[in-house]
Formats: C-alpha cells, structure tokens, sequence
C-alpha cells in the first residue's frame, strides 16, 4: 500500500492511519525464505510474522530488532538445515503458511515517496536462490480447476458441510493446531475431524 487507506478499506476491521503496510504470503512447504530489510535510518517499522491461525510468532522492526539493514530466514515447522550467515536471526514458523504483515511509519502524504522508495527494498528470497541473482517469478501457475476469480469468501460461503470440513481437516496437517487448542482438537476428533485426514461427513 503506497498511500494511507481511506474510509472504504474493508479488509480488516481496523487499520493504523500512520503506516503503511507491505504484505506478503509465504508457503513454506518446499523450503524457507530469507526476508531483507533495508535501513530504515531509525524510521519505525514493524513486519509482524502471523502462524496460519493468525498467532504472531516473531516482530521484527525497530523495537525488537533495530532498523538496520538485515537478513532474517523465516521457516516451516519441518525444515532442518543451516541458515545462510548473513541472516541475522531464523523465524521458526509452527505453520507451513505465514502471512508477513509489514507497516512503516509515515509522517503524512508528503512522507509517501521516501516510504515507499524504503517498501521496495524489501525482498523475499528462496534459500535456494540465497547467493544468486534472483527475480520473483512474473507469472506462477495456478492449479487445474481453482477459481481465481470469485473472491474467497463467496467461495467459502458457497461450500456445503463437507468440502467446508474437509478442506478444514487437510489444512490442519501442515498447520497443526497448539497445544493450547488440544481439547477443541479432542473434541473435533470425535466428530470425525482430525488434523490431515479425509473428512466423511456420513460417518
């Protein structure tokens, strides 16, 4: 977001009116990524890590990790491996899916240009492709029968019991629940819905 949201921004309940936000998706499956930050010359900023079940499970920014320019490795719960020396610090994610959810500070409309010139140097990069030149993919293709045109919540609504579910049970492998959540998860078994397995609703 290059300018401060107005009063039809609905995408969350409340929104700050004095950062802007830089956001990203990261599935973790295959392998980490390593976040650059640039130096924000004390400028504050925070990019908040949120686990698949919208827990926040590392800050980085200003207050926690300064505002130098610096390497992090943000990764899924099964990797093993050595992260490169130039990363500052590894983000252990309990979740194969995190939602990186940056905001800087902007001192008005007037700030937007040399906020935003910061947002770009932000990078994402694949440990694999850690060390080489790299470009984010310009297209990356969408699996066979996903609909990427209705906006997911009509999707969600449209499911019946089952695919809802279903759906619920499969996520629930690569994002298992906490410990804190291990009654729900007792009492979802009993219903029939356990984390990674097929959901039979008949059943």
């Amino acid at each position: 977001m290059s300018t401060y949201p107005d009063d039809s921004f609905r995408a969350v309940p409340r929104t700050g009116l004095d950062t802007l936000f830089a956001c990203a998706w990261a599935d973790l499956e295959k392998e980490p990524l390593v976040l650059s930050v640039p130096d924000t010359s004390e400028r504050y900023y925070v990019i908040a890590l949120f686990d698949f079940w919208s827990n926040v499970f590392a800050s980085i920014g200003k207050r926690t990790t300064g505002t130098g320019a610096t390497n992090f490795l943000i990764a899924g719960p099964g990797w093993q491996g050595t992260p490169p020396p130039e990363c500052k610090q590894v983000f252990r994610s309990p979740t194969r899916f995190v939602w990186v959810n940056g905001q800087m500070q902007a001192n008005g409309a007037q700030d937007y240009p040399v906020v935003n010139a910061l947002q770009k140097q932000y990078k994402l990069t694949p440990l694999s492709a850690w060390g080489k030149p790299y470009s984010p993919p310009a297209a990356v293709p969408v699996a066979a029968g996903v609909d990427t045109k209705t906006p997911t919540l009509e999707q969600i609504q449209k499911m019946d019991a089952a695919t809802y579910f279903g759906r619920f049970a499969r996520l629930m492998k690569d994002n298992p629940p906490v410990s804190a959540d291990a009654p729900m998860v007792d009492k979802l078994k009993r219903l029939g819905l356990e984390p990674g397995k097929d959901f039979d609703l008949s059943k």
